[in-house]
């Protein structure tokens, strides 16, 4: 069911997002919960995932980068 929930909001903010963010991070806890970025630059990205695998943070988040892709219209 969560994961159902989480395809659902993913893909209607996708749809919010497409043409302007290229690059998604999702970060899931090992505790539960989850969180996702989108990022209009690899770099901006790239700067969130190193702030979520910070050693302060325990390894606590398993983090995923994904590049999303336009799709012509």
């Amino acid at each position: 069911m969560k994961l159902a929930y989480w395809l659902i909001a993913s893909s209607m903010l996708l749809g919010i997002t497409r043409g302007i963010m290229k690059y998604k991070v999702v970060s899931l806890s090992i505790y539960g919960g989850e969180e996702v970025y989108y990022f209009d630059t690899k770099l901006s990205a790239q700067q969130k995932v190193r702030e979520l695998k910070d050693p302060d943070h325990f390894s606590a988040f398993i983090v995923k980068t994904y590049e999303i892709s336009q799709a012509n219209n």
